[in-house]
């Protein structure tokens, strides 16, 4: 199905009422709409949830936990020295480095654990949620 917006207009012509009738198709539209949200709440360079992004996502996190009466854990993984790859090699350099640890941390399995990564300041963090673990696990 196509989404189309429909403008009708009533309009007069030769002493008759008539009506002009525009249909447009939203398609472009409501993908664009989809970018501009993607981009307010991921980094356009590795696509990863941004600070607004995450700081919603944990607040959630840890509401759940209080209620489930469970336990939760942020792990933050930061990047020793990360401006002198920046510095000595480029800022292009620096975001391929971005790129590759956000590819390869995400693609670790984990049973029980919920990635989320969020690039902030120039650095990768990456912040599991952890799952409620069942016993003897």
């Amino acid at each position: 199905m196509v989404p189309v917006g429909v403008i009708m207009q009533p309009v007069e012509h030769s002493g008759r009422p008539h009506y002009a009738v525009a249909v447009r198709d939203l398609r472009a539209r409501r993908q664009a709409e989809r970018q501009i949200h993607f981009l307010a709440h991921h980094d356009a360079l590795a696509g990863l949830a941004n600070r607004v992004s995450f700081g919603k996502r944990l607040d959630l996190e840890i509401r759940a936990a209080d209620a489930d009466n469970r336990k939760l854990a942020v792990l933050c993984l930061d990047l020793d020295r990360f401006n002198e790859v920046n510095d000595l090699f480029g800022h292009s350099a620096g975001d391929a480095m971005l790129e590759a640890v956000s590819r390869t941390s995400a693609s670790v399995p984990e049973r029980g654990i919920e990635r989320h990564h969020q690039r902030l300041s120039g650095t990768l963090r990456q912040r599991p949620f952890f799952k409620a673990c069942h016993e003897g696990e």
